[in-house]
């Protein structure tokens, strides 16, 4: 399975905040396994994670728009 547009995204933003996918679960008190499912596109953030991942990601409001948006076409 070829990882989503949204995932490509979400592995670019966590390292850009230099977490691990065991930091970034942790922060969203989410398991690894659920990072690790958002990151190769197997499934996607439940709409009650979204702000917390936003937040904790440090997107401003553009890059939370795209996000948004890559979610929507996956």
């Amino acid at each position: 399975m070829d990882r989503t547009p949204f995932a490509i995204f979400l592995i670019h933003k966590r390292q850009q905040a230099n977490l691990s996918q065991r930091g970034l679960a942790t922060a969203l008190e989410v398991t690894q396994t659920k990072v690790h499912g958002w990151e190769k596109g197997s499934r996607a953030p439940h709409a009650r994670h979204l702000l917390h991942l936003f937040s904790t990601l440090k997107l401003n409001a553009e890059d939370q728009q795209l996000a948004l948006i890559l979610l929507a076409q996956s």
